[in-house]
């Protein structure tokens, strides 16, 4: 790992070097743009890079178009002007949050703002600076891409086949020592709830840029997501067995019981890890049309009971679908039409939450062009677009919330004002400015890949303070002035976003996720009283994205009350998700049936009452109100 992260972060500086010193040869008024297209689209392989680069490249050129149409015929209009480009900042948003290609929408808002917010009495000026936006992305995406192909080149298929096997070998890591806890008595837990969160999400990312890489990945999609889907819920039911106490009794018998299930799992996971088609292995063995598919494990009595019989049936399905993976691209698109897809995830909350978004956005930049062109404002010119990206970011989730912007902000612009006075001007050399670019560019590629999340926040502080010390070396001279505007853009657009989110956005962490958790609940009640198989599997998925917010917002939720409750709102999350999940197998695989009085029979089934009790002793422990039982 710390070899790739070195080539990594070499590439990047390297990278940023070479396009902000060709921006400053062919003369661009904006030449920060180049390197703050590399800190972009930068990624660790090159199908997680050119995933991004026409996007990038596409959006820009859009949405410069559209500026200039609206700077060309509407810039002395004043109001209307104002009204026009609110519009356009509404449109836009929206389709970023709910069309197929948000990176391309994303950078056209983006684009189209710079053109509307300068220059506006003279169409020439803005076309100028069109031309020069466009530049400088071309220039950053171009040094992009040759860094990735020249300097170390990665690609996404060799990523995914080993951070997979990866995985694997972890899952079977942990059972195994699960097992050695059983049987010496002790089960103190071997995994924070969210630990194994990320794992199934980052191998998906790492499969859709394998995709663009390699046609055998391209081919073989379907089936492999259909491995990760099942690896994901073998994930979730690890976690829970890895860390929550034995719920049944703990004696000699039930112990030599649970541990022998335990290993047996694991070294089921060590072959399979050793055998994964994905390895490239040709002689790995076929699907045989004859095959019956997946035979359901036999329960059995001990602690954690329901728990290892649902891991093993999900290890059946699993062994069952890697032996599908050397189909040819019809067999499989054929198989994958009888199987079960489940329902697209959708984190930014629907059509209904996008569309208020889209009208915050359109607000913010009605009211910035406004308090810009009529009262002479210097912050009110970034206003429409950082109000319209704070807007949108700030409410999808809790990854980014607003104190923390205004934290990186406020850090960025003290840290951009020392070198602006104390560092910029000690450098008078050219060659050495660009060493110390480099450099710096290389720590930020080596922090931000870095496992520890800290470390990646402060590579993210890294990133925006060097980004506005490419723009002040680009600056004619250091000056107070320079300083005060980068303050005012920053401040003015947080200052309307904040008070927009706090009046049409109003809804606390704790409330969020008591709203999912009962949601979750409704919709799996729903889904057992629902005769029809089609209609309960499209319940249990809303149910299922409710559960995976509900992990989203679990932090939150406890945060400033006690360390322990976070996480206790992770396990109840967890355990809701997974209870879902078991249902929704259930009925997929014909595994279970309802019965007249709600519930469901079944090998899958019979873990609804362990994920039940899990989640119930877990909500317990919340100080939140509300929680369904």
């Amino acid at each position: 790992m710390q070899i790739r992260q070195a080539g990594y972060a070499f590439r990047t500086g390297l990278a940023v070097a070479g396009a902000l010193y060709a921006s400053l040869w062919l003369g661009l008024e904006n030449p920060y743009w180049a390197p703050t297209t590399i800190l972009v689209v930068e990624g660790m392989n090159y199908g997680a890079v050119s995933d991004k680069l026409f996007k990038r490249l596409a959006g820009n050129i859009a949405g410069t178009l559209a500026g200039l149409f609206l700077v060309g015929l509407l810039s002395q209009t004043g109001l209307v002007y104002a009204l026009a480009c609110g519009s356009l900042a509404m449109l836009g948003t929206y389709a970023m949050l709910e069309t197929r290609h948000p990176q391309f929408w994303r950078w056209a808002v983006v684009a189209a703002g710079l053109v509307t917010l300068t220059h506006v009495n003279a169409p020439i000026l803005a076309f100028y600076l069109a031309v020069d936006r466009v530049c400088g992305v071309s220039i950053g995406l171009v040094a992009a891409a040759l860094s990735h192909q020249l300097v170390l080149p990665r690609y996404a298929g060799e990523d995914y086949r080993n951070n997979l096997c990866r995985l694997i070998e972890k899952l079977s890591a942990l059972s195994g020592q699960r097992a050695d806890q059983v049987v010496q008595g002790s089960v103190s837990p071997l995994l924070q709830p969210g630990e194994l969160c990320g794992g199934v999400a980052l191998l998906r990312d790492e499969l859709r840029h394998a995709c663009r890489d390699t046609n055998a990945f391209r081919r073989k999609r379907l089936s492999h997501e259909r491995v990760l889907a099942i690896l994901d819920d073998l994930a979730a039911h690890l976690t829970l067995i890895c860390t929550e106490p034995p719920s049944a009794s703990f004696d000699v018998t039930s112990r030599s019981l649970s541990a022998c299930y335990l290993r047996s799992l694991a070294n089921r996971l060590h072959t399979l890890r050793s055998e994964f088609p994905c390895r490239g292995d040709a002689s790995c063995q076929r699907h045989d049309d004859n095959d019956a598919g997946p035979v359901p494990s036999k329960p059995f009595q001990g602690p954690w009971c329901e728990l290892i019989s649902l891991a093993h049936e999900c290890m059946d399905r699993l062994e069952y679908e890697t032996r599908r993976c050397f189909l040819t691209e019809d067999t499989t698109a054929d198989c994958m039409q009888k199987a079960y897809h489940p329902m697209r995830e959708d984190p930014y909350g629907g059509p209904f939450h996008s569309a208020w978004k889209a009208l915050l956005a359109g607000g913010a930049t009605t009211l910035g062009m406004v308090l810009w062109r009529f009262t002479g404002w210097p912050g009110g010119s970034a206003i429409p677009l950082l109000a319209t990206l704070q807007i949108i970011f700030c409410t999808a989730g809790p990854a980014l919330t607003l104190p923390f912007v205004v934290v990186i902000q406020f850090a960025a612009m003290v840290l951009s004002a020392l070198l602006l006075f104390f560092v910029l001007p000690v450098i008078h050399s050219t060659e050495f400015f660009f060493l110390v670019i480099a450099s710096i560019f290389t720590f930020w590629g080596w922090l931000m890949h870095a496992p520890n999340p800290r470390v990646r926040g402060l590579g993210m502080l890294v990133g925006v303070l060097m980004n506005s010390c490419a723009y002040s070396y680009a600056a004619t001279m250091a000056s107070f002035a320079v300083v005060t505007s980068y303050a005012w853009c920053m401040a003015g657009g947080t200052l309307v976003s904040g008070l927009l989110i706090a009046l049409f956005y109003p809804s606390s962490p704790k409330r969020r996720f008591q709203r999912h958790a009962s949601c979750c609940f409704e919709q799996i009640r729903l889904a057992l009283a629902t005769p029809l198989p089609h209609e309960s599997m499209e319940k249990l998925g809303i149910a299922r994205q409710h559960a995976q917010l509900m992990s989203a917002w679990a932090g939150p939720a406890s945060r400033g009350v006690c360390p322990t409750l976070a996480n206790h709102a992770a396990m109840a999350a967890l355990a809701a998700e997974c209870l879902s999940r078991s249902l929704a197998h259930g009925l997929a695989f014909d595994k279970g049936a309802l019965n007249r009085d709600g519930a469901m029979d079944g090998a899958s089934m019979q873990a609804s009452t362990e994920l039940h009790r899990i989640y119930r002793d877990h909500a317990g422990q919340l100080a939140l109100t509300h929680m369904p039982s």
